[in-house]
């Protein structure tokens, strides 16, 4: 058996990071932060486009991104600012109420 996308837009795979206002669209929760390795938390179903965008927005403290179902690894550049971070990342995921980074 062979399985394949239709050939629709819509379930083709998003190559451009997505403007600040789409975080409740893409499930970010929370993220923890502990020496050189964060914990994204998202809604259940959401790390894998949420953990794309962080890749595609290429955010220079982030050297690397696993994504499960609702979590997602970040691996940080070694002696990374945090403010800088915090401030790359709300460009994806902006401070909504009820999360935070």
């Amino acid at each position: 058996n062979i399985y394949m996308l239709p050939d629709n837009p819509k379930y083709q795979r998003v190559r451009e990071h997505r403007e600040a206002g789409t975080a409740i669209q893409n499930g970010f929760m929370s993220i923890r932060i502990s020496g050189q390795l964060a914990v994204v938390k998202c809604r259940p179903g959401y790390a894998s486009g949420l953990a794309s965008d962080i890749d595609n927005a290429k955010i220079p403290e982030i050297i690397g991104t696993i994504a499960g179902d609702d979590t997602i690894f970040l691996a940080l550049e070694e002696g990374f600012n945090k403010e800088s971070l915090e401030a790359n990342l709300r460009t994806i995921v902006p401070v909504y109420p009820g999360t935070h980074i």
